[in-house]
């Protein structure tokens, strides 16, 4: 019987290819886990923060809801400008700029423009500012007015959004979009909008009502997912999200609201107006 020999090229090619599977066999894409804050009692359940790392990279981060929460929710206003406010620390050990913590506000009677936002919702502020900074957006300043009035320059500003009048205090100045379906006929059910106090970014807020966040559990895939519009640069570096939305977990019988398609980008420093 004959046995086949390769040639010096041929043998080096076997080779080559060998250890080019190897290698591949040996380099596995990074693993995603999702890592949990600290929960906080509401209504009968808990909320808590969340980030969800693949490797070394925050890819989305939001708050789980338990499912108990949306069915012994208070009924009464809020003390925080009419809404039940949960303060959120991120988990431990996790940091993910430019965020430092998170503000879960349960507005049970909506709050104003009359007609736009008086549905029952949650307003989840992402916020970019220490607590102690928020402490400082009152009217007590005497430069409030002013700070508030103030806007960021165009660059920081997605296309199309406009401030709403005045500011409210520990949060500052909202920024809405005027394409959002709040201000179509079917009326208020999610929304984005983004936060500045003076000049600068304060906060990230998806907003949505009550009923969208439980319909989320009837939807296909249970889940719903919708584009965050997008500014030309960041003022501070960190990872922003260009999806917002909800999902339902049927095993932990839990509400994620999150951001995700986390994308990095680095600071581009402009002179404010």
């Amino acid at each position: 019987m004959n046995t086949f020999r390769p040639s010096g090229p041929v043998r080096l090619a076997l080779l080559s290819s060998v250890l080019l599977a190897a290698g591949c066999a040996t380099s596995p894409s990074p693993e995603s886990f999702t890592h949990y804050g600290p929960a906080q009692s509401l209504g009968d359940g808990t909320v808590q923060s969340f980030v969800t790392m693949t490797g070394d990279t925050p890819t989305a981060l939001g708050v789980r809801v338990s499912e108990s929460v949306l069915a012994t929710l208070p009924a009464d206003p809020g003390p925080a400008h009419g809404a039940h406010e949960t303060r959120l620390a991120l988990p431990s050990g996790i940091a993910v700029a430019p965020y430092d913590h998170i503000s879960f506000d349960w507005q049970p009677q909506g709050h104003e423009p009359d007609g736009i936002y008086t549905r029952p919702h949650f307003d989840i502020h992402f916020y970019v500012m220490t607590a102690a900074e928020r402490q400082a957006i009152t009217p007590v300043d005497m430069r409030f007015d002013e700070k508030a009035a103030r806007a960021p320059a165009p660059q920081y500003i997605p296309a199309g959004y406009v401030p709403t009048p005045g500011a409210v205090p520990q949060m500052g100045a909202h920024w809405i979009d005027p394409s959002s379906p709040e201000f179509s006929p079917d009326g208020f059910s999610r929304t984005f909008l983004y936060g500045f106090w003076d000049g600068r970014m304060s906060f990230l807020e998806p907003m949505l009502t009550k009923d969208f966040v439980a319909g989320v559990k009837t939807m296909p895939g249970q889940r719903a997912s919708f584009p965050i519009p997008q500014a030309a640069a960041v003022e501070t570096a960190g990872h922003y999200p260009t999806v917002y939305g909800v999902r339902y977990d049927a095993d932990a019988q839990a509400y994620d609201i999150l951001l995700e398609g986390l994308v990095t980008h680095d600071a581009v420093e402009l002179a404010l107006n």
